[in-house]
């Protein structure tokens, strides 16, 4: 099956990009943050505002992505709550026997986690992925405090 390929802005920002291996006539959509779906609960809409503006920031998210972001936040969503169930009715349970069987929840709860992976992969945001980015420190919002801080640093 293979890798899956990189849009144009990923191999911009991880300084894989060459002209003669990519479509120079892709789209390249304007930068935006896409509205919030209002199927998704507070955990989900909490994560949705997290992501979303750390993705404005490095200029990597557009009204294109609603779907790849809301299946993101859906699967955090379904990974924190059943992480709670599982906290509270412990991994194992009693079958209708009396028997200790594995909580079926934690089938659920690794799904949602390998799911939001890999949605998390394809916006950038794993640890591999965002190692390899490079920015140029064009970012949007930056505040006064982070400009301050960023000067102090150096």
């Amino acid at each position: 099956m293979g890798r899956h390929k990189k849009p144009i802005p990923l191999h911009i920002l991880h300084g894989t990009f060459r002209e003669d291996r990519v479509n120079l006539k892709a789209p390249l959509p304007d930068i935006n943050i896409p509205d919030c779906p209002p199927e998704l609960d507070t955990v989900g809409q909490t994560e949705w505002i997290r992501i979303t503006a750390h993705l404005y920031r490095l200029n990597m998210i557009a009204d294109m992505d609603l779907a790849v972001l809301a299946g993101y936040c859906h699967c955090f969503e379904q990974f924190i709550k059943t992480a709670e169930q599982i906290k509270k009715t412990g991994y194992l349970i009693k079958s209708p026997t009396g028997y200790p069987i594995i909580n079926p929840i934690i089938s659920i709860n690794a799904r949602a986690r390998g799911d939001m992976l890999a949605f998390a992969k394809e916006l950038g945001l794993t640890v591999i992925q965002r190692s390899k980015i490079k920015t140029d420190n064009n970012t949007k919002d930056i505040s006064p405090m982070e400009k301050f801080l960023k000067k102090e640093g150096s």
